[in-house]
Order: structure tokens, then sequence, then C-alpha cells
């Protein structure tokens, strides 16, 4: 087993690794450690995104190395969509495109009345 460090954000999970773990297989082990979707995740190792379908050894990673964890925020649609918000999000939005429906009748008002 080999013990590296994974840097999500502001954390830092400690997570154990077999020697013969894929990538797709730590991204399982990360789900269950930070509670990011494997799905969600990518994985940067010296620069590189590391490859789920090779072993992580087999891409240089050893005890002691350092991981970063990039966690998207995506809904299953894709491209941020609105599953992806959280409730106060989706109020907040509501209420800015209502704010600007609003601005834009007053504009169309006042240049119709001139």
């Amino acid at each position: 087993m080999m013990e590296v460090q994974v840097k999500c954000g502001p954390k830092t999970y400690a997570a154990s690794v077999a020697e013969g773990m894929t990538g797709a297989a730590f991204q399982e082990h990360l789900q269950e450690l930070t509670g990011v979707f494997a799905r969600h995740q990518k994985l940067i190792f010296k620069g590189k995104v590391i490859d789920v379908s090779k072993t992580l050894s087999s891409q240089g990673i050893t005890s002691g190395a350092k991981l970063m964890l990039l966690a998207s925020a995506q809904g299953p649609a894709g491209r941020g969509g609105a599953e992806a918000l959280s409730k106060g999000q989706q109020a907040a939005r509501t209420q800015s495109q209502q704010k600007a429906a609003e601005a834009q009748a007053r504009l169309s008002q006042a240049f119709a009345s001139a």
C-alpha cells in the first residue's frame, strides 16, 4: 500500500492506494473519502491529468505523492445545468432574472413615452 495526499480546494486528504489500483478505482475510493462523484473528478499529478484506465504506479505515482483533485459542480446534463445549483443559488438566479426583466421594462417605457 502507498500513502498519497490529495488536495481538493482548501482540504487535504490522506489516501491509501493499492499497488495495482487504476485511476478509475482510485476515483471511486476518493468519492467515498471526499463526497465528490467520480464522474465529476479530474485528478492532476505533476501537471498532467491522470488516465483513469491506467494504473497509478504506471503513471509515476509513488508513496508520498501529492495529487490535486479538481471537482466540477456540473450536473448530469453537463455544462452546469440547473440540477447543479443549490436552492439558494436557484432563488438568487431567479431574482436576478426578474430584476433584469423589470429594468428592461422600465427602459422600454421610458423610451416609449419620450
